[in-house]
């Protein structure tokens, strides 16, 4: 039941972590951000994987792409079997009857169904029976290997592109041509026709015309004949169509011709001759036809289609993908509503002719650059000015939001996707340029996640079928092109129709966006398209897992304490991207940190972040010096901010911050450029331009960040105004996911009016980037004229786990004290830490000269003390916040993390599929004759459960010792007899390489009677690794028995279970429901239990295991003995890795479940510690950490281990001493799932 509350939220995203915290507040002021903490209403860290595949974590492949393939093969799989099952119903029905290959005797031809395909195609059969018998052997062939078709064409799209070869037809008869010629000649045969060039590639028109046309049935080289005809004229005794997949080696008798990518209108052409030859009635052809080439939309059966939701104007029609060039045409018309002309001193909006050809100038760029024209990808805003005929510095507005679309300061918004297909595929290109603009959207609909929404309208059905022989008519190497184009993902809040309105309205009228919405929509002056769910897939699995993170715990905060007062947000830079973005950028993070320190090396005295940024700023100047053009050197430059700022600090970006001589730097101090150059002599601008274009290129950037940079610079040279002071609204985050998870928030709590809420500084949703927590942890809650060593911080007076004065990253509990004081926050604090900041960049900056701006105490400790602009109220509320609220704050938070209610959560994944169900490799088994003596081991290793009951019921079988040899045995299999002499296979790698003689050498045949840690399973082809495909784990109690029988004890085990022994047992046998996965009975001959332990497998088999519960990977275990535990340091240099975990971090006694990679064994990891806040350079501070007298390298090494790999411990020794498992729900409140404490 909820009990209302006076509450404020703290959200902290970092890049695979999500801080929450619900501070309550009293009821003293008017206004929440003035209110006193008095509790904690909530607090926790939640450690979540990113959406990444635990198999692929190297890579940072999402779970969604590696599951997502293997989800498509399933269903791909599941609809052929459904397909094919269809089609013999219809064969029986029309009266032929179900035959095919599989049924003939062993030993007989292999390509007898080829050879029927090829006879029915030549000769009439008279005989009705053996008629219908061999069209029934030849349908269900071709319905196995029927070829590619585009999915959204139909049966009858295919069957009229069947009177002439598709272009892979035409390939298959040339490559077959050359090789029977060349297999025969023994030599290279010059073939005459050929399309492609030797990389695959199509060749030119001009070439193509070069060579013979192939445009019907009967011209060379296929001569009237059909793909089994050419297929049976290309066979010779032991000929191969395709490569052995068992051996992945193609040998000499190898025919190297993979028909499965020939076109499904080759093969209905094939069809259409047997049935003509065989005097088969056309209705029969029509049933046949469509049951054997029956296809479903393969983005219509998937679930995104189904996720699509409605315009918010206009309910007919679905929302458009923003890839689309309609919602691309309308963000660049809506940008250009922002955009504001500086004209004698005021600001006016573009006229209705101005923004016409400027929006044709933006829509008409060419895909490359020209001399005097800019390309779609390297438009900047200077063109735009220079389109527009003004100064740069005159073109206002940018930044500005519009309909919830941020418009980059840094580049206009383009037609990006006209740049991409432009560099498609010859075919795609050429049909894109001629097509309009309704045709480009539905073919991007095509290409998305989606797919094309059904549209049943006789102008969109023309598109889909222009649009389908489009595709039909590529070759494999242009679709395979086409499949690799990537759009961007997304969708917008309109269809494509209602973003065509808008856009053509505001085009020909010149009216603002909100004027057309409220005159073609009749919505109000206020009115903003619906925000989607919080938990509304992004496209971005990183995100998606924060916001459905964010989403629960919002729903249980309301649904116990109602709504908050304000919800504040911090994040990282990273924090709204995807892992692999995460990644590659920490990859070029560490890049440059390597070369910036080497680059430090070479110049005595460097160390500092500034010292880097005077080098490069060096380098990129020719040492010369931006303003006079004079000599400089590391120890005479001086580092200017180009653009001053109106108040305290200074812009310290990149694109501000120049190299000068000392004099340059005196004079101009902190004017502008343009007012100082009027009376410095040594200085004009012509001559500074000049010389920015002789600059050298920072190795790091690209040619267009290189133009970005020099026009942000030339910008605030020409400004004639200094920068905006520090406010409420330059402190909230432009970034695209930040704003979005704003207004979601918004739209989830129903608030409104977010813009003047921002202005009066009183917004309800607050989100910031940066690293204003940091500091704000910092922040004394007395204000000292220097830095003292007994100062009071936040940080600092909370008890983290290793005892250190100051946040630590290795408590993972850092997350959740972050979001405490985010929830205190508010935009005015936010501005003057944010101002002391600037001020301590600005003077590390200038340091070396001495000179700051006036306001500024020549002591570098001044940015410690600053508590906002003098004669404000900025240090009044500042003072406040400090020494009330965030002293108040303090103790609360300590209270909590001493009373142990800060939990650490992992969310668990409890469904079938989690990532990929085993690895891509995939190898052939290991085989033995039947009669072979099999060690039970080997036994256990059997291919299918089937072949292991078989062996395990066999009379010689031993429980101990599997079977002997015997030349006698014979098994039953699935109804099969096998003979002492069949083989059959094991789940163990026939491990071969091939040498260079092409020989085969097997290594270790010893390894199927091996026991060890990796498992294999089952797949289409041979076994593969199983990967992360063990589900979850089972804990039993079995009894400990003594030589005579008699119960002494008590023992543990554990049952892992794999996904695909759920997959297989999920439903019940009998009444066809959905059975529990952690409670429905495995068979003796599921894997899960092949694999385990010997004692729990006979155990399970007498029926004596008793089930006490199951875990999952990141499910949490206490261990009360550990709790209490004091080892000395003595204890823990001699003893194990737990000693010194419960050394160096006494009372640890919280883990979670890492793995189970051995039968016996679990790994876990302790839930609060995390390795990255390990210290490791300073050796005083690593050994004050780890609570060590003396520095030791090998303790230090081995709790790093202990952190990332976790404890190796055995089952039975770890549950005897007494553990729990517990689960927490999204409010972080734990439950025991069992336990085996002695009560």
């Amino acid at each position: 039941m909820s009990q209302h509350r006076r509450y404020r939220i703290g959200i902290d995203v970092g890049l695979n972590s999500v801080g929450l915290a619900a501070v309550e507040i009293d009821a003293n002021h008017d206004n929440p951000l003035d209110e006193i903490p008095i509790s904690i209403l909530n607090a926790q860290s939640v450690i979540h994987d990113g959406g990444v595949d635990p198999d692929e974590a190297k890579s940072a492949t999402s779970r969604r792409a590696s599951a997502g393939v293997a989800r498509r093969t399933r269903r791909l799989h599941k609809s052929k079997r459904q397909r094919l099952a269809k089609l013999d119903e219809v064969l029986n029905e029309l009266g032929y009857p179900v035959e095919d290959e599989s049924q003939f005797p062993a030993g007989s031809n292999p390509y007898i169904a080829w050879q029927v395909r090829a006879k029915l195609a030549e000769t009439f059969i008279p005989d009705v029976e053996t008629r219908k018998r061999m069209i029934s052997i030849a349908i269900r062939h071709i319905a196995r290997h029927r070829g590619w078709r585009n999915p959204y064409s139909s049966v009858a799209d295919a069957e009229r592109m069947s009177h002439t070869p598709s272009p892979f037809m035409v390939e298959y008869a040339k490559k077959l041509d050359f090789e029977i010629n060349d297999r025969r000649t023994n030599g290279f045969y010059h073939s005459p026709w050929q399309s492609v060039d030797e990389e695959g590639k199509r060749l030119s028109k001009s070439e193509l015309e070069k060579q013979p046309k192939i445009e019907d049935w009967n011209d060379n080289p296929i001569n009237g004949k059909t793909i089994a005809q050419l297929v049976v004229s290309s066979l010779e005794p032991q000929t191969k169509i395709r490569r052995d997949l068992t051996h992945g080696l193609q040998t000499e008798s190898t025919l190297n011709i993979q028909t499965e990518k020939l076109h499904q209108s080759d093969y209905i052409h094939e069809l259409e001759t047997i049935f003509e030859r065989q005097h088969v009635d056309q209705t029969t052809q029509e049933q046949l036809l469509e049951a054997t080439f029956h296809t479903k939309n393969p983005k219509a059966v998937g679930a995104a289609a189904k996720l699509v939701g409605k315009d918010a104007l206009d309910s007919r029609y679905y929302r458009a993908s923003r890839a689309t060039p309609a919602f691309e045409e309308y963000r660049v018309m809506a940008a250009i509503d922002t955009l504001r002309i500086r004209e004698h001193g005021t600001e006016r909006q573009l006229t209705t002719d101005e923004r016409r050809k400027l929006f044709d100038f933006i829509k008409g760029l060419p895909s490359k650059k020209t001399k005097n024209e800019p390309s779609i990808s390297s438009l900047t805003w200077g063109d735009v000015a220079d389109f527009l005929g003004i100064q740069r510095i005159d073109l206002r507005g940018l930044g500005s939001l519009k309909d919830g679309e941020p418009v980059s300061a840094k580049q206009p918004p383009v037609i990006e996707t006209n740049d991409i297909m432009q560099k498609a595929p010859d075919p795609i290109a050429a049909w894109w340029s001629q097509a309009n603009t309704k045709e480009r959207d539905r073919f991007v609909e095509f290409m998305s996640n989606a797919g094309a929404i059904k549209d049943t309208s006789d102008e969109v059905r023309n598109i889909d079928a222009e649009i389908s022989q489009l595709l039909e008519e590529l070759t494999g190497s242009e679709l395979e092109s086409l499949d690799k184009i990537t759009l961007t993902s997304g969708r917008a809040a309109y269809s494509s129709q209602t973003l065509r309105n808008i856009t053509n309205y505001m085009y020909e009228t010149g009216c603002d966006l909100t004027t057309a919405r409220q005159e073609l929509y009749h919505v109000g002056k206020n009115w903003a398209p619906p925000a989607p769910p919080i938990y509304e897939h992004t496209g971005n699995p990183s995100v998606d897992r924060t916001f459905s993170i964010i989403h629960r715990w919002l729903c249980n905060m309301r649904d116990q304490y109602g709504e908050p007062e304000t919800v504040n947000i911090e994040y990282v830079r990273d924090g709204f991207s995807s892992t692999s973005t995460q990644l590659a950028e920490q990859r070029e993070r560490d890049r440059r940190y390597a070369d910036n320190l080497k680059m430090l090396s070479n110049y005595e005295g460097a160390s500092s972040r500034s010292d880097v940024r005077r080098i490069k700023a060096l380098q990129r100047q020719n040492c010369q010096c931006i303003y006079c053009g004079r000599t400089i050197t590391f120890e005479t430059c001086q580092m200017d901010h180009v653009l001053p700022r109106k108040g305290p600090g200074s812009d310290s970006k990149f694109e501000n911050l120049v190299a000068t001589c000392g004099e340059c730097n005196k004079s101009k101090s902190d004017t502008l450029y343009m007012n100082w150059a009027k009376t410095y002599p040594n200085t004009n601008l012509q001559d500074v331009l000049r010389r920015i274009q002789e600059w050298s290129k920072d190795g790091w950037m690209t040619d267009k960040r290189w133009r970005q940079y020099k026009e942000a610079l030339i910008l605030r040279l020409e400004a004639t105004e200094k920068q905006e002071p520090l406010d409420n609204r330059s402190m909230e985050s432009v970034s695209y996911m930040a704003r979005e998870l704003r207004n979601r928030i918004y739209g989830f709590y129903g608030w409104h009016d977010q813009d003047d809420a921002l202005k009066q500084g009183r917004q309800r949703v607050f989100v910031s980037s940066g690293s204003m927590t940091a500091a704000a942890r910092r922040t004394p809650f007395e204000s000292p004229l220097i830095k003292g060593a007994d100062e009071e911080t936040y940080e600092s007076s909370l008890p983290w786990l290793d005892g250190m004065k100051g946040k630590t990253r290795l408590d993972r509990r850092h997350h959740a004290v972050d979001a405490s004081i985010i929830a205190m926050m508010r935009p005015q604090i936010v501005k003057i830490l944010t101002e002391a900041q600037e001020i301590r960049s600005e003077q590390h900056d200038k340091y070396r000269k001495g000179q700051t701006p006036d306001y500024v105490c020549k002591r570098r400790d001044y940015w410690r003390n600053w508590r906002g602009t003098p004669d404000t109220r900025d240090e009044e509320v500042f003072n406040y916040w400090a020494g009330e609220q965030l002293r108040t704050l303090t103790d609360l938070v300590s209270q909590k993390m001493a009373d142990d209610e800060i939990p650490v959560i992992y969310p668990t994944r409890l469904r079938l599929g989690n990532g990929s169900a085993h690895k891509d490799t995939v190898v052939s088994m290991m085989t033995r004759k039947v009669g072979d003596e099999l060690s039970i081991t080997a036994i256990n290793k059997a291919e299918s459960g089937a072949l292991y009951t078989a062996l395990t019921r066999d009379s010689d079988f031993d429980w101990k010792t599997g079977l002997s040899a015997n030349p006698n045995r014979r098994i039953r299999v699935h109804d099969k007899w096998f003979e002492a002499d069949d083989t059959i296979k094991f789940l163990e790698p026939a491990v071969e390489v091939v040498l260079k003689n092409n020989t085969r050498a097997r290594i270790d045949p010893e390894a199927l009677d091996k026991v060890h840690s990796t498992l294999y399973v089952p797949v289409r082809g041979g076994i593969a690794e199983a990967g992360n495909s063990i589900h979850h784990v089972r804990f039993y109690k079995i009894p400990k028995l003594n030589s005579k029988g008699k119960q002494t004890g008590s023992i543990y085990a554990m049952l892992r279970v794999l996904t695909i022994d759920l997959a297989m047992n999920q439903y019940d046998k009998e009444t066809g429901k959905k059975q529990d996965l952690f409670t429905l009975p495995l068979p003796e001959s599921s894997l899960s239990r092949r694999f385990s332990e010997p004692k729990l497998r006979q155990a399970l088999i007498d029926g004596t295991a008793e089930y006490l519960g199951w875990a999952v990977v990141d499910d949490e275990l206490e261990i009360p003995a550990f709790a209490n535990a004091r080892i000395t340091e003595e204890q823990a240099i001699n003893g194990s890795f737990t000693d010194r975990l419960l050394h160096s971090f006494p009372g640890t006694h919280k883990f979670r479940f890492a793995g189970f990679s051995r039968n016996t064994e679990i790994a876990i990891r302790p839930v609060q510690l995390a390795s990255e806040g390990l210290i490791e350079t300073d050796e005083n501070r690593k050994r004050q950490q780890l609570r060590l007298t003396q520095p030791n390298t090998e303790y230090s090494n081995s709790i790093k281990n202990v952190l990332k790999s976790g404890l190796h411990l055995k089952v039975n020794t770890l549950f005897q001493t007494g553990i729990l498992v517990t689960r927490a729900n999204s409010q972080g409140k734990q439950s025991i799932r069992f336990s085996t404490v002695e009560e």
